[in-house]
């Protein structure tokens, strides 16, 4: 029985030495679908429950192998597209409860994402083919400057801020995943392209709660912890900017050029009726520009209406799953003097511990005080972490990419970087709150 027993293979997996031979062990069970069925949960990452932790005393001693696999194939499943609460932890201590030991253990590991296999998911798919276990790797945009040479005609879209989200959906059923790679629930969503035809497809995007960023992200927080009140959700508009085929995702390759991509999106979009008034689902407001003209003159209008800035993209090129020069930003950089009212060590077990991990700084009318780690070169850290107080009422220049408000109207800055110090001859205080409004709006009308 143990030989077919797939938490006895997963287990010895585990304990098998070397990176081959843990392949050679992988091929030949390869077979065994419930060997690889246990596989994929374990490193897919696609394939996470959302549940961090369930409170087990001790696993049940019953030492005689129980074959609760179809038991467990069928929780699984449903936690993959249920939300975390006190029912379905509860559902799992049961069903650990009713198997062996053995099977308690591992499936017990598998559902809270802590079995270490110590093999790859290139190696698992060296060995069963490619797209058996999915990486979940995103495009992501490289920053650019005045100096960079663009191809024309481009793509360029408003840069939301927003949360970044990928929804998928494959056989019916849809998921969805932060840029981060944690799952999210998010059923109104998932409600409005469950009931389309179309399947088997990802739509990359962004969350957008009706408000700030700061609303935006705190209830992304919650629900990815599972802790959102029921309808948290409904605050939410998606802003779609790509479509890939399903496996092709898995698969980390894609053939068709972003203008097709696009094509294909707006097309899913207008024949569902999934966007307008009143609707969840919108795309960017976007332009195709042909010179640098045109490019800098809808930047302008987007700043003029209070947005972030762009995201300027090559219609030609292929969806890459990496920082690419495929998407460029093209935002803003607004600059201020702050005043050191603080002097931060780098978290416990980071980097930075036992240096400089974050100065603390205010606006002269302290209206704005904000920690900036950023920018900090290692070396100025270990200096500075030597006498800490010696920075204290000193100032530094500090870039930033906009001023964003909290739910209680409190004003904060976006992405906050150290230049500088500021020496007296070049300055000699912090910027007032209404002198970092003057800069943005001077940069925005050209006139700084």
């Amino acid at each position: 029985m143990a030989k077919n027993n797939p938490c006895m293979l997963l287990q010895t997996l585990s304990e098998v030495s070397g990176a081959n031979s843990k392949k050679i062990f992988v091929a030949n069970h390869a077979d065994n679908e419930e060997f690889t069925y246990l596989l994929s949960a374990t490193v897919d990452s696609m394939k996470k429950t959302g549940i961090k932790k369930v409170a087990i005393v001790a696993y049940p001693t019953e030492q005689v192998y129980k074959d609760k696999f179809s038991e467990f194939q069928e929780l699984f499943e449903g936690l993959l597209v249920t939300n975390t609460n006190k029912a379905t932890i509860d559902s799992v201590k049961t069903f650990i409860a009713s198997c062996s030991t053995l099977e308690a253990e591992v499936y017990h590991k598998i559902i809270t994402q802590t079995m270490k296999l110590g093999i790859s998911t290139s190696g698992i798919n060296a060995v069963m083919g490619r797209g058996f276990v999915s990486e979940f790797k995103i495009q992501l945009a490289l920053s650019m400057n005045a100096d960079t040479e663009l191809s024309y005609p481009l793509l360029a879209e408003e840069k939301l801020n927003g949360v970044r989200v990928v929804l998928f959906k494959g056989n019916g059923v849809v998921s969805a995943m932060t840029r981060q790679g944690h799952p999210i629930r998010l059923p109104r969503i998932f409600k409005i392209l469950e009931g389309i035809p179309d399947d088997n497809f990802v739509m990359d995007g962004e969350l957008k709660a009706h408000g700030m960023l700061h609303k935006t992200v705190s209830i992304v927080t919650k629900l990815v912890r599972g802790t959102a009140a029921k309808g948290a959700d409904d605050v939410f508009d998606f802003f779609a900017y790509d479509l890939i085929p399903l496996q092709t995702f898995r698969e980390l390759r894609t053939t068709a050029p972003l203008q097709k991509r696009v094509s294909a999106l707006e097309a899913l979009l207008m024949a569902n009726k999934l966007t307008g008034k009143g609707k969840v689902f919108y795309r960017p407001e976007s332009r195709i520009v042909n010179n640098r003209q045109e490019l800098n003159k809808f930047f302008t209008d987007i700043k003029k209406a209070g947005g972030e800035g762009l995201v300027v993209k090559d219609l030609k090129r292929t969806y890459e799953y990496c920082k690419s020069t495929a998407w460029l930003k093209y935002k803003a950089v607004y600059s201020t003097t702050l005043e050191i009212i603080g002097m931060h060590e780098g978290g416990f077990a980071t980097k930075y511990e036992g240096m400089l991990g974050a100065f603390e700084g205010k606006s002269r009318d302290e209206v704005i005080v904000t920690n900036v780690g950023s920018g900090i070169p290692d070396d100025l850290r270990e200096e500075l972490w030597v006498n800490p107080q010696a920075s204290m009422g000193k100032l530094i220049e500090v870039r930033f990419t906009d001023v964003n408000y909290t739910e209680d109207n409190e004003p904060f800055l976006d992405f906050p970087r150290y230049v500088c110090f500021r020496i007296a001859a070049d300055k000699d205080k912090a910027d007032t709150f209404e002198d970092i409004l003057a800069e943005i709006k001077g940069v925005n009308d050209g006139t700084r």
